[in-house]
């Protein structure tokens, strides 16, 4: 995961299979100005086989700069910078597309409808239990100086977190918190030139994903989520519950339904989960570990479902119980 983010990155997110790719990095001291660590990253994405009306587009250059900086003079505090950027692959590659995300070309221009460009710059601090984190981005063509001026509402999301750590006897408590809006602004103008969503441009449906997955925070642009986590480790064992609340499609709904009728209802989930890490009951051996994250989900779809004419396959209401669970061997028996 490229950014401070625990639970939602913006940027570049493990929410999607392993994609094709490349890279390049280096860093080091910079003397008394701290350290400095930049990377260079390009991949290719598929089209999902479920979303294919057109087979000369399938196929997607990702480019991804990082650039990250310590400062001396500020114990535990990270800043940075990012950009990717997508540029379809339709009229083949050449090398210069591997810059073209420093391009300054206005989204305005109707050749560069296709192509999404996503700038963001973020910061942590961490003073011995204490951390705090944060992530700013915009989307649409950021480093065209006229749309900075003229459009200075679009594709504004952002990431906020903290987390909290003390000892309590022999074990450590963690207390961490992640809210990340995904939504946008909606824009003033006319569709598709201020397209309220982030990672895609004008009525490019695609967006930042691989074989239709998502390769930023997994609750999809276009939302907002909450998360909450409390959890207690010691020498043997980790335990823990999260909470998690998420609004899907809120630029969708503003956006179409809530300029119809003043509807409010937006598809609301709630997540609820125990976690555990350690050895695994009935082996008899601290060598074999179990690492394991269960709950349930519940969901209310919005109330402008019935426009859809899907209200007869898609429930007002859902519930679904999940289990992820993993066994581990470690050789040298019961330290993890």
């Amino acid at each position: 995961i490229r950014g401070p983010e625990e639970r939602y990155p913006i940027m570049l997110g493990a929410s999607a299979p392993g994609v094709p790719s490349g890279f390049v990095e280096g860093g080091g001291s910079l003397g008394p100005l701290g350290g400095l660590a930049a990377r260079a990253q390009w991949g290719v994405l598929r089209e999902s086989p479920f979303f294919d009306e057109n087979a000369e587009n399938d196929r997607t250059l990702i480019s991804a700069f990082f650039l990250d900086w310590a400062p001396a003079f500020a114990r535990g505090l990270e800043l940075g910078a990012s950009l990717t950027y997508r540029d379809p692959l339709a009229g083949g590659f050449t090398p210069s597309l591997l810059w073209r995300a420093f391009s300054t070309v206005s989204a305005q221009e109707e050749e560069q409808k296709a192509e999404d460009g996503l700038g963001a710059a973020h910061a942590r601090w961490e003073v011995g239990g204490l951390a705090a984190w944060g992530t700013w981005g915009r989307g649409d063509y950021w480093l065209n100086s006229e749309d900075l001026l003229t459009e200075p509402n679009h594709n504004q999301i952002y990431a906020l977190g903290g987390s909290l750590a003390w000892w309590q006897g022999s074990g450590q408590w963690t207390l961490t918190g992640e809210t990340a809006s995904l939504a946008g602004t909606l824009g003033r103008g006319r569709f598709p030139l201020e397209s309220p969503k982030p990672y895609r441009h004008g009525r490019a449906a695609q967006g930042y994903t691989h074989e239709g997955q998502l390769l930023g925070a997994s609750i999809g642009p276009g939302s907002r989520g909450a998360w909450f986590r409390v959890q207690r480790a010691d020498s043997t064992r980790t335990v823990g519950i999260e909470v998690e609340r998420i609004l899907h499609d809120l630029d969708v709904h503003r956006e179409v339904f809530a300029r119809r009728d003043g509807s409010d209802g937006q598809d609301r989930e709630w997540r609820f989960a125990v976690l555990y890490e350690g050895a695994a009951p009935g082996f008899g051996s601290a060598a074999v570990g179990l690492k394991a994250n269960g709950g349930v989900s519940l969901r209310w779809n919005r109330d402008y479902i019935r426009y859809s004419g899907n209200a007869d396959l898609v429930g007002l209401r859902e519930s679904n119980w999940f289990l992820d669970v993993a066994l581990t061997w470690d050789p040298r028996g019961g330290s993890r």
